[in-house]
Order: structure tokens, then sequence, then C-alpha cells
């Protein structure tokens, strides 16, 4: 039984957010998604450094659109 290799992708900025997801290895950001849910980070600016302040589950689909779109 071979294992399925995914491959993690993002896009967004520290100012509005940034999603991560993952899709199946080989088929580039835009390809068959790997798992129906993705991360959201929220950031805010602290002494000039971004910090984490919130991550929220959301679906792979949409995480998805915004990056390929």
């Amino acid at each position: 039984m071979n294992a399925v290799e995914n491959q993690s992708c993002g896009c967004g900025s520290f100012e509005d957010s940034i999603v991560h997801y993952q899709v199946q290895e080989g088929q580039g950001c835009c390809g068959e998604l790997s798992s129906g849910s993705a991360l959201e980070g929220f950031y805010e600016q602290n002494e000039g450094q971004w910090e984490l302040i919130e991550v929220t589950s959301i679906s792979s689909d949409i995480a998805q659109k915004r990056c390929c779109n």
C-alpha cells in the first residue's frame, strides 16, 4: 500500500489573513485537494513583528479558491 504524499500550499498576507491547505503531491497548489479542511491564520503587528493571534478552521475548497482565482 503506497501512502499518498501531500504538498502544503498557502497564500494571503499578514494584513488580511494567510490560509494553508493540502493538495496531492505533484499536482500543484490548484490540483486535487487531499483534505477537506484548511487553516486560516489572523495576525496583528506588535512592536514591528507580526504575531499570530487566531487560527480558524475553514473549508479547503474556500482556501484553494482564494489562492487559485
